[in-house]
């Protein structure tokens, strides 16, 4: 099952992408760096560049395959965290970035096949 990642966007890369007229960052390589989790991530802002919408830090955007499909209000954006987190809780799990302890790591194979 693949779920949508919720980021905060905190930097935009250089270059045009705003309402004519009117400054915003800009948008070269539309790209966009967005916390995770509390991981920073680079995703593309292709798809809503393509839609024509605004993107500007601080804004909460719905990530996919690194790709940022929506822009969500700070409203949305609670609305949807606080369901991620019951979802987890009645599951017993909690998100891999929070977790106290990580997968263990996984063991090399020699040249001859064996562990």
């Amino acid at each position: 099952m693949c779920l949508e990642m919720l980021g905060q966007v905190l930097e935009i890369s250089a270059g045009g992408n705003g309402t004519p007229g009117v400054e915003a960052p800009a948008i070269v390589d539309g790209t966009a760096i967005v916390n995770v989790d509390g991981v920073a991530r680079r995703i593309s802002l292709a798809v809503l560049e393509v839609e024509g919408t605004r993107v500007v830090p601080g804004d909460w955007v719905l990530c996919h395959t690194g790709l940022a499909l929506r822009v969500l209000d700070q409203t949305d954006a609670r609305k949807l965290q606080n369901e991620r987190d019951e979802m987890h809780a009645s599951l017993g799990t909690t998100p891999l970035l929070e977790s106290e302890s990580p997968p263990p790591e996984r063991e090399q194979l020699r040249d001859d096949g064996e562990l």
